[in-house]
């Protein structure tokens, strides 16, 4: 997920891909295309910045899963629960 900030407009906005963000913005120039994923798939950087854009790759925040010993934990309890009825 890339979060996209367009310096002249002071607008951001987030996109799921470098690819989504070059065709919103309509940039067809090659050297600026090459910029982008060298940063980003190449270098493994996190921020691209430059006097029109600045673009920072985040990752989104989700809902956590259960740990392993909770889960055995829940079903134990059910296990008693099912044996006392």
């Amino acid at each position: 997920m890339f979060w996209y900030l367009k310096k002249t407009t002071n607008t951001a906005e987030i996109f799921g891909s470098v690819s989504s963000i070059l065709k919103h913005e309509k940039i067809e120039d090659t050297t600026y295309n090459s910029k982008l994923y060298e940063c980003f798939s190449r270098k493994k950087l996190d921020i691209f910045e430059d006097e029109t854009y600045r673009i920072e790759r985040k990752e989104p925040i989700t809902a956590r899963r259960k740990s392993k010993a909770r889960v055995g934990q829940a079903k134990k309890i059910m296990d008693i629960r099912t044996k006392l009825d």
